[in-house]
């Protein structure tokens, strides 16, 4: 697991590691989880936390160890 990148201020929201075969193990994060992060520390709007999710931190890519995001049917 010290190889894989993580993101800052996110821990609650890891859902384990996904591994792919040929590919390295990744973190995998709940998404809603994390847009429910910054909207307690940052006291957004859900519309506000999603769009600064989805430009600064889910389009990132690192590499092969760049997280992945699971969106869950709720």
């Amino acid at each position: 697991m010290e190889d894989m990148i993580s993101f800052d201020g996110f821990d609650d929201a890891i859902l384990g590691v996904c591994e792919v075969h040929t590919l390295k193990p990744r973190l995998i994060y709940d998404w809603e989880k994390c847009v429910k992060i910054l909207m307690d520390r940052e006291e957004w709007t859900h519309e506000e936390a999603i769009e600064w999710m989805d430009f600064n931190v889910t389009c990132l890519w690192a590499g092969e160890s760049t997280p992945a995001f699971l969106h869950t049917n709720d």
